[in-house]
């Protein structure tokens, strides 16, 4: 993921790096032909959720969080106020997954959880866009803002390996995303922020990347915390 990032960015470099263009064509604060334009969205995100099991429960020896992927789409309004920087909201439509390992004892014996953690969301970002170069030409999109969102469905669905009675025992176990109760795993609200950069190529063809941390702990069990992390990669269209 970091690497698509970093080599979008090295794009950028070489596009503004390699011309001849001055400084006032880089930096366009001229007025837009349009002050508003409609895009859409599509792409792929890998997410995780940090946890602090290793602290609420007792015994444990190891712990291991793994990134899983998913999938979005969405639309984008973008506000010109000048070529050189946009307010973009938007709305999008998230797939989410991790895993997770707890390796634990209880001083005579070895015991372990296997589990996958997923779930839907519908985001709201609103980010703050600079952009520089030729608008008909070419542009990179430097954005940064917060996002709020919204869960629903998912699972929380693990296998645990007790070995305490001299035998291995497999328990398969399920617990609900999200809900009222405290048996569930998580709150339906999330809120962080958003940031990232993207090329836009003759003012409609987009591909971007960002990434995203989750400023709220959405965790409901008693002393867990947990913030969600996801990293998207994205292509799409402006009307």
């Amino acid at each position: 993921m970091k690497r698509l990032f970093i080599a979008l960015c090295m794009a950028a470099v070489a596009i503004f790096g390699g011309s001849r263009l001055n400084a006032q064509t880089i930096f366009d604060t001229g007025v837009p032909e349009n002050l508003f334009r409609f895009g859409v969205r599509l792409g792929f995100n890998t997410s995780n959720l940090t946890n602090n099991y290793d602290k609420v429960m007792s015994g444990v020896e190891w712990k291991d969080n793994q990134w899983r992927g998913g999938f979005n789409a969405g639309f984008v309004v973008d506000i010109n106020f000048r070529n050189f920087f946009a307010i973009q909201p938007g709305a999008f439509i998230y797939t989410r997954k991790n895993d997770y390992h707890l390796l634990y004892t209880d001083g005579h014996s070895l015991s372990a959880i296997n589990g996958t953690q997923k779930a839907n969301f519908l985001q709201i970002p609103i980010l703050a866009s600079l952009r520089l170069g030729v608008p008909q030409l070419v542009q990179v999109h430097i954005d940064c803002g917060p996002y709020f969102a919204w869960g629903w469905g998912g699972s929380n669905k693990y296998k645990k390996y007790d070995s305490s009675t001299g035998e291995l025992i497999v328990t398969n176990g399920k617990q609900p995303y999200f809900g009222d109760s405290t048996f569930a795993l998580s709150d339906r609200y999330d809120y962080g922020l958003k940031s990232g950069v993207g090329v836009m190529a003759m003012e409609h063809f987009y591909v971007g990347a960002h990434y995203q941390y989750g400023f709220r702990n959405v965790m409901k069990g008693n002393g867990q915390k947990g913030h969600n992390k996801m990293w998207t990669f994205s292509v799409g269209y402006n009307f």
